[in-house]
């Protein structure tokens, strides 16, 4: 990572290649100083990242998606070496942990594409700590967004010692039904991350960073917000969580 941006990190878990991070915030005057760090182990995802930036017969940085931005072929587990992704039809959907049993049987609960891998594939995979030593030792994660299909809590406790560096979390968890097979609850989230030492972010905490009507159908859980751990004919929602103690406006 460039010099200049220890405070104004962000980092991107399952950037896919639609929604991330550098098509959203880096486009914001509030975070032109910001660089992003973001994972991606779908390979074909990985390259179109990088092909939204290159030009035919030039040579490219390898890895920069963004003049302020690397996207790495990673994915961020609890286990660091080669592990097994379950590709499903609908890739942004792929997951460490495999599908549900049952899951193509159970109607409007399961998502069309989403139900079943079509593909085991194995991807290297470091924890959130490793790549929280690639930084600069003095620098901090001004935000980190994780869609990562029911591996999102553990990608963030994979942090161990060093999640005192994370000032902002968004995380993707389940309600009601559970797509991949242990992935835990809204509930548990919500207590694991306490322990963890974070909050739930107010509706000024979260703006700016996420739309708080939340985005692609899928609603933001904030403190005081109008959705909560309660399903409502709801699968799932992403969760903003802020470090206790740590505020600060957004972009600053």
């Amino acid at each position: 990572m460039p010099a200049g941006f220890a405070g104004k990190v962000l980092i991107e878990l399952g950037a896919n290649s639609v929604y991330t991070v550098r098509d959203t915030l880096l486009k914001q005057p509030e975070f032109k100083r910001h660089f992003v760090l973001s994972f991606e182990p779908l390979l074909d995802k990985y390259a179109a990242n990088l092909a939204a930036r290159s030009k035919a017969v030039m040579r490219a940085s390898l890895g920069h998606h963004h003049r302020r931005g690397i996207v790495l072929p990673l994915a961020i587990g609890p286990h660091e070496g080669m592990q097994e992704l379950m590709v499903s039809d609908i890739d942004g959907c792929s997951s460490l942990l495999n599908f549900s049993r049952g899951g193509a049987d159970k109607g409007k609960a399961t998502r069309p594409g989403c139900s079943v891998a079509r593909e085991r594939r194995l991807v290297p995979t470091v924890t959130l700590r490793t790549a929280l030593g690639w930084l600069p030792p003095e620098s901090s994660v001004d935000f980190l967004k994780s869609d990562i299909q029911g591996m999102d809590l553990a990608a963030i406790e994979s942090a161990g010692d060093q999640i005192h560096r994370l000032n902002r979390v968004q995380m993707e968890v389940a309600l009601g039904y559970h797509f991949n097979e242990g992935s835990p609850t809204c509930a548990e989230v919500l207590k694991k991350m306490e322990v963890l030492g974070f909050r739930l972010a107010t509706a000024a905490e979260a703006q700016g960073y996420a739309p708080l009507h939340g985005a692609y159908g899928t609603p933001l859980v904030y403190a005081d917000g109008p959705v909560n751990c309660d399903t409502r004919g709801r699968t799932e929602a992403d969760m903003f969580f802020i470090r206790k103690k740590f505020v600060t406006p957004v972009g600053a």
